[in-house]
């Protein structure tokens, strides 16, 4: 999974950022990111298209900066690792990050 997204607020500043989605839950995932986009702790907005059966859908999650750590002998060009927790998803949020979810693990299962 290699999820782009955008990083459009930190505690509530506006701000233009991108990151990766690498691995996903439906309570949270781990970005990564060329810079930190903020510290533990802090509430981050992040926009990201996920595609189910043909359709795109466009979600914009509020999430909470739960770890970051810096690989500098990983991805040289992502070398932030950010693990956030998704808050507060509305229904209109939570039925496409399920469904992208489930596929997701659906298409990585055995035999799949």
């Amino acid at each position: 999974m290699n999820v782009i997204c955008a990083i459009t607020h930190c505690d509530g500043t506006p701000m233009q950022a991108a990151g990766a989605l690498v691995n996903m839950s439906v309570g949270g995932a781990l970005m990564i990111a060329k810079n930190a986009p903020g510290k533990k702790g802090q509430r981050l907005s992040i926009t990201f298209k996920v595609m189910l059966n043909g359709i795109e859908a466009l979600l914009e999650l509020e999430t909470m900066i739960r770890a970051i750590s810096h690989e500098p002998g990983g991805d040289a060009a992502m070398p932030y690792q950010i693990g956030i927790q998704f808050l507060d998803v509305s229904p209109e949020n939570s039925i496409p990050l399920l469904a992208f979810v489930y596929q997701a693990l659906l298409e990585q299962s055995p035999g799949a």
